[in-house]
């Protein structure tokens, strides 16, 4: 006979016992992951999370001080694998078009991979303008690193005008903002279709003289 789940006020409270702290970590993480890019930072509590990762508040207080805390700590996580995978993107072996081209792939890939970030990255910007105490500027510096670096390299490479750099870096970030949205509304496929017609922007090729 199948043993019976422990209903919520039957799990133990507080620390973890020692071995599964990394486990449960992570599953709080996930789980917090979901209710914010599903319900936004203020509508989540911490014990939607709590019972979605089937811990108990006590043990999220173990681990993270405030709600704050733990949507900081999501969105590090998120930021910091992919910033990871866009490493190649910040060699300076591609030309723009093609480093553009190569992060697309890459935003195609998440999208597959880890639905979720999607989601949580639709919500970061206009719950980090409602709720001051979660902004991450390190993380936005992240990103205007990218944007600049990719703007240097098509100047370098004749791909853009010098005076055009900043217009290039807002573009960019309107674009990945942009695709976080969209892919948050749309299926897989759709967002495939969105990222394969940016390439083609980029390129020269999708909008033709008449």
């Amino acid at each position: 006979m199948p043993a019976k789940r422990a209903h919520p006020s039957q799990r133990r409270q507080g620390r973890p016992q020692a071995g599964d702290g990394d486990a449960t970590r992570v599953r709080i993480i996930d789980a917090a992951l979901f209710c914010f890019g599903n319900y936004g930072y203020r509508e989540t509590s911490n014990r939607m999370v709590a019972d979605r990762a089937d811990v108990t508040t006590g043990t999220i207080y173990h681990y993270f001080g405030s709600k704050s805390d733990l949507f900081r700590e999501v969105h590090e996580i998120t930021q910091r694998d992919i910033q990871a995978r866009l490493a190649d993107v910040k060699a300076e072996d591609f030309g723009l078009s093609e480093s553009i081209e190569k992060m697309f792939a890459i935003f195609s890939i998440l999208k597959a991979d880890r639905p979720q970030y999607t989601a949580f990255n639709s919500i970061v910007r206009f719950e980090e303008q409602r709720n001051p105490e979660i902004a991450s500027t390190k993380i936005d510096d992240d990103w205007r690193e990218l944007y600049k670096k990719l703007a240097a390299r098509g100047v370098k490479r004749g791909e853009i005008k010098s005076k055009d750099t900043r217009a290039l870096e807002l573009v960019l970030d309107a674009i990945v903002l942009g695709i976080s949205q969209l892919g948050s509304e749309h299926s897989l496929e759709e967002s495939r279709e969105c990222l394969r017609g940016f390439s083609l922007l980029f390129k020269g090729e999708l909008l033709r003289a008449a």
